[in-house]
Formats: C-alpha cells, sequence, structure tokens
C-alpha cells in the first residue's frame, strides 16, 4: 500500500480570479500534495462521487444544491453572498468554516486541519453576523 504523501485539496468555484489565488495559497502550503479545480455544479458531484480520496473541499455556496452530499468534516463554504441559513446548515452538516474572499491565507491554512474541531467563520462576516443576530435582518456585506 503506498503511503499518502500529501493532502489534496478541491476548489468550487466559478470565479477565475479567486480559484487563482486560493489554488495558490494551497499549493504553497507543504501539506498539501495536490490541488484540483471544478468550475460548474455537475462536475463538483462528479468529481466527489469519483474521488474517496479528497481532503479537504473549499465549495463556492453557488454550487451546493444539496449539502449533504459534501464530505463530512472535510469541506468550507465560501460565501459569495454571505447567507445566515446556509451557514447554519453548513454548521450543521459538518462543514469546517464559512468563509468571505476576503479570508486570510493564514485562516485558510487553519482549515486543512482535520484534527480542528470546531467551525471557523471568517472575521471579516463578524459584524453582518452580529447585525442579522440582533436586528433579525439579512444585510449584504458591502
Amino acid at each position: 500500500m503506498r503511503k499518502k504523501v500529501g493532502q489534496k485539496v478541491l476548489i468550487a468555484t466559478t470565479q477565475d480570479i479567486l480559484c487563482a489565488g486560493l489554488k495558490t495559497i494551497f499549493r504553497a502550503d507543504p501539506r498539501v500534495s495536490e490541488v484540483a479545480e471544478v468550475r460548474c455544479q455537475e462536475d463538483l458531484y462528479v468529481q466527489l462521487a469519483l474521488d474517496g480520496d479528497l481532503d479537504f473541499l473549499v465549495v463556492s455556496q453557488t454550487m451546493i444544491s444539496d449539502m449533504a452530499l459534501l464530505p463530512e468534516r472535510r469541506f468550507a463554504v465560501l460565501a459569495v453572498k454571505p447567507d445566515l441559513a446556509l451557514m447554519r446548515l453548513a454548521y450543521e452538516h459538518g462543514a469546517r468554516g464559512y468563509f468571505s474572499k476576503e479570508i486570510s491565507a493564514e485562516m485558510l491554512r487553519i482549515l486543512l486541519d482535520p484534527r480542528q474541531d470546531g467551525f471557523l467563520v471568517d472575521p471579516f462576516l463578524g459584524e453582518w453576523i452580529v447585525r442579522c443576530l440582533f436586528e433579525k435582518t439579512v444585510l449584504k456585506i458591502t
């Protein structure tokens, strides 16, 4: 049996520049041996069905049709337009985190740790979350 060298990461987003940035961050991490990408929802679900060795998935919220199909404890949601209900659903389905395109490289690297026993929320979303909770309205990030 061949020993696994490093983590296999899959990035699922339709945004070219964002995908390139995420790939650059993950490829620079010594714990990562492979970074792949998919650009549409259909390809995402095909890839998930075929690849049982996936260690971590970064998935844009626009590509999620069924949260239950995502690999439990091995994914994080990229919030294109933050949505409190979707964030809660991600948490309930075992996501490692919920973040915006503003997340730092350091925080993305924290998400790679499979021992992380929690739900990381991008600090950039903090004010938006507090307003949603206290004002009971869904606000857009400006």
